[in-house]
């Protein structure tokens, strides 16, 4: 397949919208706007977390969510490529804490994000993503 540069823009956008969501933990709108209705995400744990579909991703969020508890993801761009299916992209992700007077607290996580990415009505969405912590993610 090939990509204009408009399909371009929309899949970084995709990229920004997930992590804002997922930030402010809007699970449904995440869902309902970054995940095709079979999405797959596979988590960086051992044995977990997997999901399938979109009620399955939702259901992973944070019930007991305080943002600045929770964290929040700082993306790099990301490297998209077309497919034959859609596109695929990768990126970094560092999931950082902030204090509550918003200065740097920690740095949780470095991971890495390899995605493969599905135009569905005129939408790019995420069809599957798998998280890595680094190095094993090295690509």
């Amino acid at each position: 397949m090939e990509l204009s540069a408009e399909d371009y823009i929309a899949i970084q956008q995709l990229y920004v919208r997930y992590a804002l969501l997922a930030d402010m933990n809007e699970r449904d709108e995440l869902v309902e706007t970054c995940w095709t209705e079979d999405g797959e995400y596979i988590g960086f744990r051992p044995g977990g977390p997997r999901s399938k579909g979109r009620d399955a991703i939702k259901a992973q969020g944070n019930k007991a969510f305080v943002p600045h508890e929770f964290g929040y993801h700082w993306n790099t761009s990301p490297l998209i490529e077309p497919t034959e299916y859609g596109a695929s992209g990768r990126c970094y992700l560092l999931h950082v804490i902030a204090a509550e007077d918003g200065t740097f607290s920690e740095i949780r996580h470095v991971l890495y994000y390899r995605d493969e990415l599905v135009k569905q009505d005129g939408r790019w969405l995420f069809r599957r993503r798998k998280t890595t912590a680094l190095p094993e993610g090295r690509a």
